[in-house]
């Protein structure tokens, strides 16, 4: 089995270990980049391709006879013609963790504004004003939870993975 990585060096390579690709395959090459007239040449004959940001099209797809797997190393998958692959029975995947790592962290940091909030009203004198500022934190924090409830949902059933 063949396997290519079109454009190696659009990731911080220094902090990459490849060497569990070079078992799987009988040949596994690396490019540091490839170039729109480069992808058919580069891809070959390979049955699988990984990929961060090279375009992966009807044409380039059509003329990789051998093609069985795209990954690729981003979370979106827009650089792929995806009916194309679905049509040939090309499995395509992409990164799940950059998704769930995202939600995470814009959650936490909501989160922390919010309670940060509800600190600083400690040290307010006007009553009326913490009173309502507090109800209002209090129901953001709600609905941050139900929120991160609803986006994790839905991140889960886009990707199919439990987070």
């Amino acid at each position: 089995m063949r396997g290519v990585f079109l454009d190696l060096a659009s990731l911080a390579e220094q902090d990459l270990d490849l060497s569990a690709f070079e078992p799987l395959f009988d040949e596994w090459r690396t490019f540091p980049a490839t170039a729109p007239d480069q992808r058919v040449a580069h891809i070959g004959d390979a049955e699988v391709v990984v990929t961060n940001k090279v375009v992966v099209d009807d044409a380039v797809i059509r003329a990789a006879p051998n093609l069985k797997m795209i990954g690729i190393t981003a979370t979106g998958y827009n650089n792929i013609a995806i009916e194309t692959a679905k049509a040939r029975g090309i499995v395509v995947s992409n990164v799940v963790s950059d998704a769930a790592t995202a939600l995470y962290l814009a959650f936490a940091a909501l989160k922390s504004a919010l309670v940060n909030v509800n600190i600083n009203l400690k040290f307010i004198k006007d009553e009326q004003f913490v009173g309502e500022w507090a109800a209002k934190v209090g129901n953001l924090l709600a609905e941050t939870e139900a929120g991160y409830a609803t986006a994790k949902r839905a991140i889960e059933a886009a990707l199919e993975v439990a987070l």
